[in-house]
């Protein structure tokens, strides 16, 4: 598994013409999605670590192309239409799996009082398609349409315990980074968690993503490799250790009936 630094060295260097335009132009638009409201030009600028005039030369091409919109009133920008088209788009191949969890996510958080999340398999890491809130006011932020790495949260170290025993000593690395004080990083420690995660059939994380959180999952399965992962998550001081292990056979339980079902529609659709 790559680091961010060793993924920032992969990407094309200065001098390499276009193609360091468009990585700019990306980085542009993932800093006006990260926003919670309109990113002002100032904010873009600091952010990306790009000077004003490339800022502004970016802006002006993702704008005639309708990826952001130029608010008026505040001289602020938004995604645009051609953005909310492909995450629209890249949403639609999951609306059937999506369509037969949604019950089961309700039931979940009815459960808990918690919020249960769907996610899949992207690209090395996990990508969340659907999110059912908890009622309670303490409760997670909104990850749909984020990206979460393997390491250190429960739906991840469950997929990595699918991998081949060489598959998973390169996935992990030796030099993962901290991201709270509780964050796994011994690779041979790790490991044992994986294994442990894949054993029992759910993979649990204690504040290792984010300090005030923790999450148990498991996973949905096609042809032996998990497909896609339930979770449900807590704040910390809430949803303890010893709430998510006596939810853990519910859970599994619960993923037993979605896993016929979701058999029964890939029949179908075969």
């Amino acid at each position: 598994m790559m680091t961010h630094k060793e993924m920032e060295k992969a990407l094309p260097q200065a001098g390499e013409g276009s193609v360091q335009s468009v990585t700019r132009a990306l980085s542009l638009l993932k800093i006006i999605a990260s926003e919670r409201n309109p990113a002002s030009l100032a904010i873009l600028i600091k952010r990306s670590g790009l000077n004003r005039t490339t800022v502004w030369r970016l802006l002006s091409t993702l704008e005639h192309e309708g990826f952001v919109v130029r608010l008026p009133s505040s001289k602020s920008y938004a995604l645009g239409y051609s953005a909310m088209q492909l995450y629209l788009h890249s949403r639609h191949q999951y609306e059937p799996l999506i369509r037969i969890c949604r019950p089961f996510l309700e039931r979940i958080r009815e459960d808990t009082n918690e919020t249960s999340l769907l996610s899949v398999p992207y690209n090395d890491m996990l990508l969340c398609v659907d999110q059912v809130n908890s009622h309670q006011v303490i409760r997670l932020k909104n990850y749909i349409n984020s990206l979460s790495p393997l390491y250190c949260t429960s739906n991840g170290k469950l997929y990595l315990g699918y991998l081949e025993e060489d598959e998973l000593f390169t996935m992990v690395s030796e030099n993962l980074p901290q991201l709270t004080e509780y964050t796994i990083t011994n690779r041979d420690e790790l490991i044992q968690e994986v294994k442990t995660s894949y054993q029992q059939g759910y993979g649990v994380t204690e504040s290792e993503y984010n300090t005030s959180e923790n999450a148990i999952s498991c996973a949905l399965e096609q042809n032996g490799q998990p497909i896609a992962f339930i979770t449900v998550s807590g704040p910390s001081f809430r949803f303890s250790r010893g709430s998510m292990i006596r939810y853990a056979p519910k859970l599994l339980q619960l993923r037993d009936d979605i896993q016929n079902m979701l058999n029964d529609f890939l029949q179908v659709s075969i």
